[in-house]
């Protein structure tokens, strides 16, 4: 019996998440961080999780932007939705950007509009990593006070965000992506030169719609900046006295790593991620792990809301829909 690759990779991911988590509960105090969950501020967290609720609304309305550049006109609570579902998804898939392609089929069987469909989650999601790069990067140059004596930290954001313009300069430039398409083509490489095609292809199709773009990523920006701020009110619910400073230095990072397909929907990963980071502000091991957790729980609540839509919503699986006018 052939044995399915994208099964086996699920597979390891889901071990790698429950080794990293293991891990993590042998090295905190568990009765400690029972009681700094306990001790949360059930106000501030009810203001985070409102905010991150508020910051999907603009996410949503922002990716109307880009569907209406295509001619789409989908109704505005079915995208916001199809968002939500894609969050529910996110707790189950390999990364945490594995729910973006639960809502494009959602949209593409509503639609029937495919490559627009997946070119609108691109473009929308690209933004939205942009505006997380240009916070991180101004953070670093504004911030540099504050992490000069963890050289680790500097190079980390810093790799990233280059890393990052690296990519935009690779899909945008014609001449740098051609060159890059030469050496690679052929051979194992050859998929790494349609994916880049297929960016670019989606890349274009808002050429001619810099205006809307200004906008998406202005938007981009003020998710950004709250879905950082979240994190921060979740630090001051649980009464740790750190500076927002840090918060826009290192969530960036966090993000980035998250994102890794290794682990079951960042898993693991984040959780290390912010040991390491805030250990490096005064956090111990036990609180960092408590404030990441958190974190995600918000996700894990709003997620909830996805979950009830999708049982109680038409089923594009089985059901065909009419093209949108």
């Amino acid at each position: 019996m052939k044995i399915n690759k994208k099964w086996i990779s699920m597979l390891m991911k889901i071990v790698l998440s429950s080794l990293l988590l293991t891990m993590l509960y042998y090295k905190v105090d568990v009765n400690k961080f029972y009681n700094i969950i306990k001790s949360a501020d059930i106000m501030i967290f009810s203001f985070a999780l409102i905010l991150f609720l508020v910051s999907q609304i603009i996410s949503t309305f922002r990716w109307k932007m880009l569907l209406h550049t295509e001619k789409m006109n989908i109704h505005f609570y079915n995208l916001v939705g199809y968002c939500f579902i894609g969050m529910f998804f996110n707790l189950f898939m390999p990364t945490i950007v594995g729910g973006d392609v639960i809502r494009g089929y959602y949209l593409y069987k509503k639609s029937n509009m495919g490559s627009e469909s997946a070119a609108s989650i691109f473009v929308e999601r690209l933004s939205g990593f942009f505006a997380l790069m240009v916070i991180g990067l101004l953070s670093l140059i504004i911030g540099y006070s504050y992490i000069k004596d963890k050289p680790v930290i500097v190079m980390l954001l810093a790799f990233i965000t280059l890393g990052f313009f690296a990519f935009l300069l690779l899909i945008a430039n014609k001449g740098v992506r051609d060159r890059v398409n030469n050496f690679i083509k052929g051979g194992r490489l050859e998929w790494v030169r349609q994916k880049l095609k297929g960016i670019s292809e989606s890349i274009k199709r808002y050429r001619n719609h810099k205006d809307v773009v200004i906008r998406v990523i202005i938007l981009s920006f003020i998710v950004q900046i709250i879905a950082i701020s979240i994190v921060y009110f979740l630090s001051m619910s649980l009464n740790f006295n750190i500076s927002l400073a840090y918060f826009f230095l290192f969530i960036p990072i966090v993000v980035v790593i998250s994102m890794v397909p290794v682990t079951l929907s960042g898993l693991g990963v984040r959780e290390f991620a912010f040991i390491f980071l805030f250990h490096k502000v005064g956090l111990g091991t036990t609180e960092a792990l408590s404030l990441s957790l958190l974190w995600f729980s918000i996700s894990v609540i709003a997620s909830i809301f996805g979950g009830v839509i999708f049982l109680f919503s038409e089923n594009p699986m089985s059901t065909i829909h009419k093209k949108a006018v």
